[in-house]
């Protein structure tokens, strides 16, 4: 079995780091995971130290940086990236073992924190994209990571896309994993509405598609320093 390592950044999530790691600690293969708490003024690394040994203080605020960082102190072969408030399924490590010995990279399924009729919603569109696409949770293998440099450090939001993007342009495969979940947080919805965010969302992808410079310079820089630099 290929060891796993869990990358985690994190960004003052003192309320939701330690639901995520101890719903992660629930699969039952062995793993090591890493908490990169970059620019936090919070209990967020002092919550991490209670479950590994692996957690670190930057102040890069760039996303990208952080998970690279991440990388840098893992020793796994095989790479799975997850957001520090995002909750995992107790096979989800074990799904990834399997699929990684058949495909380059995946991601899975997602499952509506609220299961409102929006939060479903927004879990059906995020499962939608994650069908040919990763998103921010996903697993890769580190002989391709390093291939492909690892993120874009000069993006600091849409790092994750771009990754998959240059996976596929050296015919990597892929592969959604229906038989596992994530249930990411919906609380940037909740705050600022989900309508808002749905349509911001759309607006924001298609910047991304057709001008990719203005959304690196203007739309990812101004997402970060609203503090919300871990959710597309």
């Amino acid at each position: 079995m290929k060891k796993i390592s869990v990358i985690i950044p994190a960004h003052n999530e003192e309320e939701y780091i330690r639901k995520t790691i101890e719903m992660l600690n629930k699969n039952t293969i062995p793993f090591e995971f890493i908490v990169v708490c970059d620019s936090c003024t919070d209990k967020t690394k002092e919550i991490s130290t209670q479950y590994t040994s692996l957690a670190f203080d930057v102040d890069f605020m760039n996303v990208s940086k952080v998970r690279n960082f991440g990388f840098s102190k893992s020793s796994g072969e095989i790479l799975v990236f997850l957001d520090a408030d995002t909750i995992v399924s107790d096979n989800y490590l074990s799904e990834i073992s399997k699929m990684s010995e058949i495909y380059d990279m995946g991601c899975a399924k997602s499952l509506s924190e609220g299961k409102t009729f929006l939060g479903r919603y927004v879990a059906w569109l995020n499962s939608f994209y994650g069908k040919e696409n990763i998103g921010g949770n996903f697993f890769i293998n580190k002989n391709l990571f390093q291939k492909l440099g690892g993120f874009n450090e000069e993006m600091k939001r849409g790092e994750d896309t771009d990754l998959g993007e240059r996976a596929r342009g050296l015919g990597t495969s892929y592969v959604y994993m229906e038989n596992c979940f994530i249930i990411p947080s919906e609380r940037r919805f909740r705050e600022n509405g989900y309508l808002n965010m749905i349509i911001k969302s759309t607006i924001w992808g298609l910047f991304y598609k057709y001008f990719r410079n203005y959304y690196n310079k203007n739309i990812g820089n101004r997402f970060y320093e609203n503090k919300s630099w871990n959710k597309k």
